[in-house]
């Protein structure tokens, strides 16, 4: 009735859960990694300039105008978690999954959601946090009546990769 799809960046829902929220319009995106950094990079990352983002482009603003843009078209409503993109922050600064959950579970519990769909959490080390972030929401959220049904979409970008579906499996 109430689908979310948990979504480790802006592209990653519409690009591996597309036709979930296309076929059920009124779904939550809840993109975990949509906030500012701290401050952007001296020099574009690679992954930026990929997009053909320059020095000084506000990526985070644009990001956010094209998941309205693709929200809009899904029929999807959009949820943005503060947490900055791992690219941008040192690895002992990135978030942990202990310090994602609870924005996560509250964003969760906000939308009132009777199924929950996680990226399987490959490759890249924003799906691992959302989707292990995921797992300890699932667990906080899995005694009562009406708890929402927990399922996993895959990393469309990874999901290629020989391998690391097997790995995540193995860890669950």
């Amino acid at each position: 009735e109430r689908i979310v799809v948990v979504s480790p960046h802006f592209d990653d829902a519409a690009m591996g859960a597309g036709l979930l929220l296309l076929t059920n319009p009124g779904s939550t995106v809840i993109t975990v990694l949509a906030g500012e950094p701290p401050a952007y990079p001296d020099e574009v990352s690679p992954w930026d300039a990929l997009g053909g983002f320059e020095k000084g482009d506000d990526v985070v603003a644009v990001r956010r105008q094209e998941d309205l843009a693709a929200m809009a078209r899904l029929g999807a409503r959009h949820v943005w978690l503060e947490f900055p993109d791992h690219q941008y922050l040192a690895v002992e600064d990135r978030p942990t999954p202990e310090q994602v959950a609870p924005a996560l579970e509250e964003a969760v519990r906000a939308s009132g959601a009777t199924a929950v769909f996680l990226p399987m959490g490959i490759a890249n080390p924003d799906h691992v946090l959302s989707h292990d972030a995921g797992l300890l929401v699932r667990a906080a959220m899995s005694e009562g009546d009406g708890a929402p049904a927990w399922f996993c979409y895959e990393d469309h970008g990874y999901k290629h990769l020989p391998g690391m579906l097997a790995w995540r499996v193995a860890k669950l």
